[in-house]
């Protein structure tokens, strides 16, 4: 059974205390590291954890995930099935990472500064990359919010699904990081 912290004011206080646990994973192509995770942490089937990788508290990484060296996942964060998290890549507290999602080396997401929605066409997600730059994904491309000029989204719309309606809803997704970021 998994502890409430909320109903469990006993429990809530070793919780805070417990700390992140260094342990031998063993990956699914054989080899074995030494990474550290909070005993309440969940790491599901066939994830691929890469070396002083960190999981916190009440954490849960989905099946088939893959987490680079070095990578943070905070405490309650959630890896969906297949998503990969890059090396070095800091996933903050309670933050989201949707399934078959691919966030690059060095990238952060935290609280409040990452956002996930539907065009209609295609998953967008807005977060701050390496060097604390804001990137706009947008079905499977990804790029520095500064490069999706409009000239680019053309390009990138004639490249992968001309549909008139893609190019507004892309448009609109730009604007979208472009305000999200502006409040930021």
């Amino acid at each position: 059974m998994t502890p409430n912290p909320d109903k469990d004011t006993t429990m809530a206080t070793t919780v805070t205390t417990v700390t992140l646990q260094e342990q031998k994973h063993h990956n699914p192509d054989g080899s074995t590291v030494r990474i550290y995770v909070h005993p309440y942490a969940t790491i599901g089937a066939y994830a691929t954890i890469g070396a002083g990788a960190k999981i916190g508290a009440f954490a849960t990484i989905g099946d088939d995930v893959t987490i680079g060296d070095h990578a943070y996942i905070g405490d309650g964060a959630s890896i969906g099935a297949f998503a990969s998290i890059g090396a070095g890549a800091v996933i903050g507290n309670g933050a989201t990472v949707e399934e078959d999602i691919t966030i690059g080396d060095g990238a952060a997401i935290g609280a409040g500064d990452s956002l996930r929605w539907s065009s209609g066409f295609y998953p967008c997600e807005a977060y701050r990359g390496a060097d604390n730059v804001p990137v706009l994904r947008h079905g499977c491309v990804t790029l520095p919010l500064s490069e999706w000029t409009p000239e680019r989204q053309a390009e990138l719309c004639e490249e992968h699904d001309a549909r008139p309606e893609v190019a507004r809803t892309l448009a609109h997704a730009v604007a979208v990081a472009q305000a999200f970021f502006a409040e930021a």
